[in-house]
């Protein structure tokens, strides 16, 4: 509030008392016939950068106090005549010659106290708006916060389908959706010697490498399944590359992993393998489970041969394993390193899979 104040002040006391450029012989109360009153409101408008709605409210009351008051002092000057005052000195009337004499001497009340209630009526409407303005910014600090921390859980393409929509995901339907499974080679021998914390910070690394992966190839994460995760590629909604983009994806999961074990080897920690498997076909989407704790769930034929797909790496000894369906769909992608492998019989399912993949 101090500052706001010494602004109101020294402004009138400029304008009235020690200002430089007033006529010579132009008496301080002439000025109030100029309109000075509008310099107070850039004034009081450059306050409103402050963001602070009661400092505001407080500049328009206390110039409003101030203006009054110098126009009290400056009806008292000699050889001034205020209308309305005057009558509280016993309205002594103007001689005829004496108007045209003392016409620049005139202070007229009634526009003074006029513009005093303009300064609050200002103060007040910008106080009100600044106070609109920080409430609409800390929602939208509220929002982003919010947003920040679905990313925490979700896939960035699945926390703008949830705060942008109250239905983001609709009803259950069915579409195509490539399905990725990612999983250690090995993790129990790799972790056999390790402690607890050191385990916890190798998944962490692994998890956080391939999620930025996913993530940058246009998936979604379904779930971390221990030393593995789940990711789709076209939901919640389809695209026609979303076939190209899982197999984009696997070729630079595979690369981050060589970039990620000469960093390990070099630090003399143990190299770490993956294994992935990818499927493209129709699934089941919508959300699962109870009004109170609702999961995004991704179901169907589609989900489980890409789980085997990965469980068949090991014997293939090789990094990715995909479906034949997921290779005519990604045709575009390069995967002439890919090698076909007889079709294969994956566990729980009668007919066999045409699969490729690329050796270690």
């Amino acid at each position: 509030f101090v500052f706001p104040s010494l602004d109101v002040i020294f402004y009138v006391l400029v304008l009235f008392v020690i200002n430089p450029l007033i006529w010579p012989g132009l008496r301080p109360e002439t000025l109030y016939l100029f309109g000075s009153a509008p310099f107070l409101m850039v004034l009081m408008a450059t306050a409103a950068l402050s963001y602070a709605s009661r400092p505001l409210l407080w500049f328009g009351c206390f110039a409003a106090t101030v203006w009054l008051a110098a126009l009290y002092l400056m009806a008292q000057q000699p050889g001034s005549v205020a209308f309305l005052f005057a009558s509280l000195r016993g309205g002594m009337p103007l001689p005829p010659d004496a108007k045209i004499e003392t016409g620049m001497l005139l202070v007229s009340a009634i526009p003074r106290i006029v513009e005093a209630c303009y300064f609050v009526l200002g103060g007040s409407v910008l106080a009100v708006v600044v106070w609109r303005s920080r409430r609409l910014v800390a929602r939208q600090a509220a929002a982003m916060r919010e947003r920040t921390n679905l990313a925490r859980y979700f896939s960035p393409n699945m926390v703008e389908e949830l705060a942008q929509s109250d239905e983001p995901l609709g009803a259950v339907r069915q579409q195509n959706v490539a399905v990725m499974f990612v999983d250690i080679v090995g993790f129990t021998a790799l972790s056999e010697g390790l402690p607890p914390t050191e385990v916890i910070e190798l998944l962490r690394d692994f998890h956080g490498r391939m999620a930025a992966q996913v993530f940058a190839h246009g998936g979604t994460i379904d779930k971390y399944l221990g030393d593995g995760l789940m990711a789709t590629f076209g939901t919640p909604w389809p695209h026609a590359n979303d076939a190209a983009n899982a197999l984009s994806c696997a070729i630079s999961m595979a690369d981050e992993l060589e970039r990620w074990n000469r960093q390990r080897l070099a630090a003399g920690a143990a190299a770490v393998q993956a294994g992935i498997g990818i499927h493209f076909g129709a699934v089941v989407i919508g959300d699962m489970g109870g009004e109170g704790a609702l999961e995004f769930a991704v179901i169907g034929d589609t989900v489980n041969v890409a789980a085997r797909l990965e469980a068949l790496s090991r014997g293939l000894n090789a990094d990715i394993v995909i479906s034949a369906d997921l290779a005519a769909a990604a045709e575009d992608v390069d995967h002439s390193a890919f090698q076909s492998a007889p079709p294969q019989a994956l566990r729980n399912r009668t007919a066999p899979v045409e699969t490729l993949f690329r050796p270690r």
